[in-house]
């Protein structure tokens, strides 16, 4: 059985993949299949990012 690992990225290497995964959406050079495949690649890093500045944006109120 596979063990669900979740990788934390720092925001700065998270909009770096984000803008590298517009940038290839950009140049039209993905098929249907490489599409799909980074979009949910996307979509995932945007929700970690989001947990992680709701997590950053709690610990400033606390300040």
């Amino acid at each position: 059985m596979k063990k669900k690992t979740t990788k934390t990225v720092s925001l700065e290497q998270g909009f770096s993949q984000l803008e590298s995964i517009v940038s290839e959406f950009e140049s039209g050079a993905l098929n249907l299949e490489q599409a799909i495949a980074r979009f949910k690649q996307g979509v995932k890093l945007v929700q970690q990012l989001k947990q992680r500045l709701q997590v950053l944006e709690n610990e400033i109120k606390k300040i």
